[in-house]
Order: structure tokens, then C-alpha cells, then sequence
């Protein structure tokens, strides 16, 4: 599914899925997850906020959030 995604927005199927599959990507994924835990996530969507390099990361929000209306 997700290759015949990456072929409809004009990237190579097969490079696509064999980079997805890459030890490359497999580390970077488990950074992510690291992050994660560290700022506590434990719901989606999440958006956190900083620099992840050495930097500090914040939650910004977590978990569905109705539109603020302008006022």
C-alpha cells in the first residue's frame, strides 16, 4: 500500500520501499519512538515542538483538539 502511495506522488515504488526498509530508516524510526517516551507521549495525533538535536522538546498538544474559534 504504502509503495503504490509513494508511485502516485511521483516517487520510485520499488527505491521507496527498499529505502523504508533500509537499517537507515529503521534507526531513525526508533529515534522517534525514543523521543517519544522521553516527552511522554502516549496518545495521537501529537505535535511536539524544540530541536531535537540536543535540545529540549515540549508538548505542544496531544490527542484530538477541537478548532479555537477566533475571537
Amino acid at each position: 500500500m504504502l509503495g503504490e502511495i509513494a508511485r502516485e506522488v511521483g516517487l520510485g515504488r520499488e527505491t521507496f520501499l527498499a529505502d523504508l526498509a533500509s537499517e537507515a530508516a529503521q534507526q531513525e524510526t526508533w529515534t522517534d519512538f525514543a523521543i517519544a517516551q522521553r516527552a511522554g507521549i502516549r496518545g495521537f495525533p501529537t505535535l511536539l515542538g524544540g530541536a531535537a538535536e540536543g535540545g529540549r522538546i515540549r508538548l505542544v498538544t496531544q490527542g484530538f483538539q477541537p478548532p479555537r474559534s477566533a475571537s
